[in-house]
């Protein structure tokens, strides 16, 4: 899979190993325990 970052000055292309539903559910972690962390 073909990740693409938007930036200001530009657009990076990465490679991914990861399956789309992978990185959704690795990113739906992370919310989770920033959120924890927030609320302490």
């Amino acid at each position: 899979m073909l990740k693409f970052t938007y930036t200001e000055t530009g657009i990076t292309i990465e490679r991914s190993s990861h399956s789309l539903e992978e990185l959704v559910m690795l990113r739906v972690v992370l919310a989770m325990r920033v959120g924890a962390t927030a609320n302490s």
